[in-house]
């Protein structure tokens, strides 16, 4: 976790922006998720695929996409301290071509945090690879933990070396994705905490497709705790926006970062990216909060349960998936839908996912009731 990020700020308003213009954003309806999940008996009448989202889906239960059972290679050593698991579908030698996510945990945070949106993305036909710094996360330390190379690294070192491992893989004929199996062209960057700020670092040099930040531990003034200054951190915005690399920012009302997380979105040197702001309410994270503590308790992370009571659950507050098990979390189909957007119709305007992420219809990301923030931008040319 560990940030030099502001508290939430205050004079921030419910709003949705489209073009980076304020509209008013729809009225949160904290109750509507509970009733409509007892009603239901516990499955309300939501689609499983991401580009059929629920209409207005504030807080409908969210499953998971059907599709194939997530396998898993576990410790592949990829250098002195980085270790990298793949998760990967069930069938994946039948397949050909299939995109890849590159996922990097938080400080602290291990890779039994992220199973729920590994599976999902798994189940949508990816290929997910997750480097892991072992020296960041010892179960039974309390911040702040040694720094080291790869957490410090100003290009996102770790992401790009897994990436280079699955590049490798790919030509190891005992390797299950050997063959054209993984299309090593076709990535995304992902990550939480550290990771967002190393996706950030290592977009600038990857060229990924996409970039999806969960409370990123960096503002567009750069990171105290990650030694990355403003100039650093404005170079790696401009490797972005040479590509118009496609962002999406997800953070929420009690996040502790959610003001620096909104300076990234704004940054000028990102204005000629297509960006999407992600602020969900307090109410809408609620039903989910008491289980973060549980969740998140050693050995799963270092952290232990007074801190995630207090300051640590507020941040993961703004990714709800990993204390629910993905049920309830409002934000996982928007994940699911920027991925598909453009990891499979490569950003294609005329998609439904695009309209449902920048347009303004019954099932978009505008009419979401769980969001108390929401902006968006196509990003000028």
């Amino acid at each position: 976790m560990g940030c030099g990020a502001s508290k939430p700020a205050d004079a921030i308003q419910p709003t949705t922006a489209n073009d980076d213009k304020a509209q008013p954003a729809p009225a949160a309806k904290p109750a509507a998720a509970p009733a409509a999940k007892a009603a239901n008996g516990g499955g309300a009448n939501v689609p499983s695929s991401a580009g059929n989202a629920s209409k207005g889906g504030g807080g409908a239960p969210h499953p998971p996409p059907s599709g194939p059972q997530m396998k898993e290679l576990s410790n592949q050593m990829a250098g002195d301290n980085l270790l990298v698991n793949m998760y990967y579908p069930e069938d994946i030698e039948k397949r050909t071509g299939a995109p890849l996510i590159v996922y990097q945990h938080g400080r602290g945070s291990t890779h039994h945090v992220y199973q729920t949106i590994f599976s999902r993305w798994v189940a949508m036909g990816y290929v997910v690879i997750f480097p892991f710094d072992k020296n960041c996360a010892v179960p039974g330390e309390d911040p702040p933990w040694p720094s080291t190379a790869l957490d410090e690294s100003p290009d996102g070192i770790e992401m790009q070396v897994a990436l280079k491992k699955m590049i490798s893989a790919s030509s190891d004929t005992s390797s299950p994705f050997f063959g054209g199996r993984v299309d090593t062209q076709n990535v995304a960057l992902g990550g939480h905490s550290m990771g967002g700020k190393s996706s950030i670092c290592a977009g600038a040099q990857i060229e990924p497709r996409a970039l999806l930040l969960h409370s990123p531990s960096c503002s567009s003034e750069g990171s105290e705790v990650y030694n990355l200054s403003k100039e650093q951190i404005e170079d790696r915005f401009a490797g972005l926006a040479k590509d118009r690399t496609p962002i999406m920012l997800v953070t929420s009302d009690e996040d502790v970062r959610q003001a620096a997380v909104l300076s990234i979105y704004e940054a000028k040197g990102l204005s000629g990216c297509p960006r999407l702001y992600l602020q969900f309410s307090k109410e809408a994270c609620e039903p989910v909060h008491s289980t973060i503590v549980e969740h998140f308790k050693p050995p799963r992370t270092v952290f232990k349960p007074d801190f995630m009571r207090n300051e640590g659950g507020r941040e993961f507050m703004a990714h709800c998936y990993m204390g629910s098990g993905g049920v309830n979390d409002p934000s996982l189909k928007w994940g699911d839908v920027f991925m598909r957007l453009y990891l499979e119709k490569k950003g294609d305007k005329n998609s439904a996912e695009y309209k449902m992420l920048f347009g303004d219809g019954a099932d978009s990301l505008a009419k979401d009731t769980a969001l108390s923030v929401v902006k968006v931008s196509p990003g000028t040319l």
